[in-house]
């Protein structure tokens, strides 16, 4: 009786750990959604940063692959020459495990070109999605998920 008890109260303890060690890993992975919310309102280096040496990064509207830091600093880089204003805020996230979903809201004003649409000096309010996959405390995939019509429409108006 004594060691079923005895098993029971390091089952229990054991699986305690495991509970409050996911629950650090979601915390850090939050902490680490909203540090990239607050770098694309920053500066390229800031939101680099975010992302681990070998990430692989896809803006499915405009149909963009960037695979590692260099190629997502210029993509990054395009977009911030083009809303040097840009403000980010996160509306909502999911975490489960070692992967997130997260709606967001870009705001800001276009002063250069993006994806061909030529600097209108006008601002847009974007909302969209991401999902992303951490690893060693960065983003180590993401996809990221907004309309396109939406961005345009309000450029061009």
């Amino acid at each position: 009786m004594q060691n079923a008890l005895l098993r029971a109260a390091l089952l229990a303890l054991l699986m305690g750990f495991v509970l409050c060690a996911r629950a650090q890993s979601e915390a850090d992975y939050m902490k680490l959604v909203q540090a990239q919310a607050a770098a694309w309102s920053q500066s390229v280096d800031h939101l680099v940063d975010t992302f681990t040496d070998d990430v692989i990064y896809e803006d499915v509207p405009l149909g963009l692959v960037s695979k590692g830091r260099e190629e997502m600093r210029k993509f990054a880089s395009g977009f911030f020459n083009a809303f040097p204003d840009l403000k980010s805020t996160i509306v909502s996230v999911v975490i489960s495990g070692d992967k997130a979903a997260f709606e967001w809201l870009f705001e800001g004003t276009q002063a250069g070109e993006l994806a061909g649409i030529p600097a209108s000096n006008k601002r847009m309010s974007l909302r969209g999605m991401s999902f992303a996959e951490f690893a060693n405390g960065k983003v180590k995939r993401q996809v990221d998920y907004w309309d396109m019509g939406t961005l345009v429409k309000q450029l061009s108006k």
